[in-house]
């Protein structure tokens, strides 16, 4: 394979065999005669780098960090609440669930983002190399025929941010209706959220083909009006990025129609409950940290390698990587105080105030060995008040008894420690019990 590098000291390109030649070799420039390393391009140390045989690897790496991370949030937000022992089962399978819940959004977010930097750094590099050969070549003259496909392909890999907003927009809803939306909230809007997905997938190609089909149309009819000429995808602000822009507007008009933020009962207060009064944003402000600084250091290595020495990449990623770990680290802590207590119990999260009360039924051998203020005292069959299961595992029920009923287990999403202001925002007091002692469970409405 022939790859191309910059000499590190006149900057001129170099070709080499990169299955002859190995990266970071040195050779003498042909054009300035003074010793240059040479740097195989990123596309080949990737296609090395994730290789077929690397993909069991990756997918144990990703699973335990997944796995990790639910673990990691259960085992925070649990023990906020006042669940100590709940955590002790180390394997089970909520924890890859929450941990999904916890990664999913950000980083398809940060693929989006990253695919379009990386375009646009790449159509950056082309233009440099492109007029780098017009200063070595002064006397070389691109043939028309030649401008014109370059032209085509540049405007086809141009990238319109509302054309990327367009596209992102529906990762947002995505995450939004699987993950906060209480049940049957897709029901009662499920009109609108396909009216929005279908827009939002066919809009943009019906745009590229009435772009395609008017451009076609001014090269048949040379003398259409001169507003056509800029319809194209060659000029700012054309009347094709009119209607993208036009296209944008709509798409948020129907996001306002699904989550309905005029009625204070919806979607749109809870997060703004979430993000704003609990400081849920400090998550995505790690999670952004993070990434940005694993880009930095990306971009500083390549720089710096490619001045520098090239044999001690390990050491450099051993010495960097640390920094942005911990601000993932932080975006977890986040997300279990701040987010996770907003996702509903039927999704995987900590909000009960969708779930209905249960009422248990317990045996009478354990009578004796279960506190007094659990049992209904206008029952005589030993059942238990309406209470709010919070955790279950193989040997124990965990469960509250909230006083005002949908009202304070509402203010539990606040997870903060009682204070006079909020004496309701935890559970204030939780019963562990065996399951054996339980006969039955039954659930009714508050």
């Amino acid at each position: 394979m022939i790859a191309k590098c910059s000499c590190q000291h006149c900057k001129k390109p170099i070709q080499f065999e990169t299955d002859e030649l190995k990266s970071g070799k040195k050779v003498e420039c042909p054009h300035c005669k003074t010793e240059t390393a040479l740097l195989i391009p990123a596309e080949k140390e990737l296609e090395r780098f994730i290789s077929t045989e690397s993909i069991p690897a990756w997918f144990a790496l990703l699973a335990g960090l997944i796995y990790a991370t639910g673990f990691l949030i259960q085992f925070t937000f649990l023990s906020s609440i006042g669940i100590k022992e709940s955590v002790t089962e180390v394997f089970k399978a909520k924890y890859i669930y929450v941990g999904l819940l916890c990664w999913q959004f950000p980083v398809c977010l940060a693929l989006r983002l990253l695919g379009c930097k990386l375009v646009k750094h790449k159509r950056k590099r082309e233009e440099q190399e492109r007029q780098l050969n017009l200063k070595l070549n002064p006397s070389f003259v691109v043939p028309d025929d030649q401008k014109k496909r370059e032209a085509d392909e540049d405007a086809k890999t141009r990238i319109y941010w509302p054309s990327v907003t367009i596209f992102t927009l529906p990762l947002i809803v995505f995450y939004v209706l699987t993950v906060f939306t209480p049940p049957g909230y897709f029901s009662a809007h499920q009109t609108w959220v396909l009216t929005y997905f279908i827009f939002a997938f066919f809009s943009l190609n019906l745009l590229r083909s009435t772009e395609e089909w008017v451009e076609s149309f001014r090269k048949k009819n040379p003398g259409s009006a001169e507003a056509l000429k800029r319809i194209g995808h060659a000029a700012d602000w054309t009347w094709g990025e009119r209607l993208r822009i036009t296209a944008c507007i709509i798409s948020c008009g129907l996001l306002v129609l699904i989550f309905d933020p005029i009625h204070p009962d919806e979607v749109c207060s809870r997060l703004w409950e979430m993000f704003f009064v609990n400081n849920g944003f400090w998550y995505f402000i790690f999670i952004a940290m993070g990434v940005y600084l694993l880009w930095w250091y990306h971009t500083s290595l390549k720089s710096y390698f490619f001045r520098h020495r090239l044999d001690f990449r390990l050491e450099y990623w051993a010495m960097a990587l640390p920094i942005p770990a911990t601000f993932f680290y932080l975006a977890v802590l986040t997300f279990a105080h701040h987010i996770y207590p907003y996702i509903p119990a039927e999704r995987g999260g900590g909000d009960y105030t969708a779930e209905q009360a249960s009422i248990l039924t317990f045996d009478v051998q354990f009578s004796n060995s279960i506190p007094a203020e659990i049992f209904d005292a206008s029952r005589t069959n030993l059942q238990s008040r309406k209470a709010v299961v919070l955790d279950e595992t193989a040997n124990m029920i965990y469960i509250a008894l909230p006083t005002n009923g949908l009202t304070e287990i509402a203010a539990w999403r606040q997870n903060l420690p009682p204070t006079t202001n909020h004496p309701n925002s935890r559970p204030q007091k939780i019963f562990a019990i065996k399951r054996e002692a339980v006969v039955s469970e039954r659930s009714e409405p508050w």
